[in-house]
């Protein structure tokens, strides 16, 4: 098989914008390149993500993703601006494996900025891939959360902080007003909570959109339900 386009770089900058410490493009081309040596080494996962793509059992209206649980992990060094990318095969692992209905690929990009702190931006890796359609079109659904680490650097099992929520201007935009205001002395209590963390080498700063193309009752729907699923958390 030859050289395919996997990945699309206007849905990379439509979705991630200028917001990384790395070059859009070349971002592009690595993911790119990882993907078709993937498909030399065997595996049929990218294609299978691009057929479902253009799929016309597809349901656009819900933002539906292939059910597949694997994801890959793209570690980001600022300073050396270095890439590094690893599949994550959950089908292998019973005890991290995903429900059913939470199964699609992600792509993780975790950045580690020079104060210590993790930030982690996930993605579902189909809306960036072609056939996908417009990922601005509609409203994004879209949480920031906090994930506390041990000494090992793996998660701790205790209870995440969370943030949830939906808009149409684009969740980056929106992103990006939730740090201003975590800097500016927020009284909300996330905001409070994601400054106070900011330089700490033990926890992981996520920003991950789950959904997109979704009408405003679906994205309200969609709210409703993480609200309940994370009631445990602080979800505002």
């Amino acid at each position: 098989m030859g050289y395919m386009k996997f990945i699309k770089e206007s849905y990379v900058l439509a979705l991630l914008g200028k917001n990384l410490p790395i070059n859009s493009t070349r971002l592009t081309k690595f993911l790119d390149n990882y993907l078709n040596h993937l498909c030399e080494e065997g595996y049929t996962l990218p294609v299978d993500l691009l057929m479902h793509n253009v799929s016309l059992n597809r349901d656009w209206q819900t933002s539906e993703f292939a059910k597949i649980d694997t994801d890959f992990r793209m570690d980001v060094d600022a300073e050396k601006q270095n890439l590094s990318i690893t599949m994550l095969d959950y089908t292998a692992e019973n005890e991290v494996e995903r429900p059913y209905e939470d199964r699609r690929v992600v792509l993780h990009i975790v950045v580690k900025n020079k104060f210590g702190t993790t930030w982690a931006v996930h993605i579902p890796l189909q809306a960036v891939m072609p056939g996908f359609g417009d990922p601005t079109d509609g409203y994004q659904c879209y949480s920031h959360f906090i994930t506390f680490l041990g000494p090992d650097g793996m998660p701790l099992d205790r209870h995440e902080l969370y943030y949830c929520g939906i808009t149409k201007r684009g969740w980056l935009k929106r992103m990006a007003e939730h740090f201003r205001k975590s800097e500016k002395e927020s009284k909300n209590k996330f905001h409070q909570e994601w400054r106070k963390y900011q330089g700490d080498a033990h926890v992981m700063l996520n920003s991950e959109l789950l959904a997109l193309n979704h009408t405003h009752e679906g994205a309200m729907q969609w709210e409703e339900w993480m609200v309940d699923k994370y009631i445990m958390g602080i979800t505002l």
